[in-house]
């Protein structure tokens, strides 16, 4: 915890930041919010987790006032994160200043191309349910 005091501090004082100096002087003690969605099995998605409650946290003080759309640990939660994991990804590859970007429009055009129509139109139809359900959560 002393070395991210240290960078935070840091960090303050280089964007001239008001309570800088009182964070030097502060005990500072991490608080753990206790949080519905929180997860006892899944390992592995801690960054999409970061990716949404960076997203959707604006301060509230209260966590009840905070909805990120998780539920708790399960198979609607597993779901939610795949939909994410996909949404953060594109988001991702298809970045403007992605310097990989036009070789990833390339493979997928070229799947377009080589791939069977029918295959294609049933990933499109598979792609317009899911952007369907990821717009009921998200809105």
């Amino acid at each position: 915890m002393i070395y991210q005091k240290i960078f935070f501090v840091r960090y303050l004082f280089e964007i001239g930041h008001q309570k800088a100096f009182d964070m030097v002087q502060e005990e500072l003690t991490p608080r753990r919010i206790k949080l519905a969605w929180r997860t006892t099995l899944n390992k592995v998605d801690c960054g999409v987790f970061t990716m949404r409650h960076m997203e959707t946290y604006f301060g509230d003080s209260a966590s009840s006032k905070w909805k990120p759309g998780f539920t708790k640990e399960g198979k609607f939660q597993n779901k939610l994160l795949e939909n994410l994991r996909q949404k953060y990804a594109a988001t991702l590859l298809l970045w403007r200043m992605n310097t990989k970007r036009d070789e990833i429009l390339g493979h997928a055009r070229q799947y377009c191309q080589t791939v069977d129509p029918l295959v294609r139109q049933g990933d499109r139809g598979k792609a317009a349910y899911e952007i369907t359900g990821r717009l009921m959560l998200f809105g």
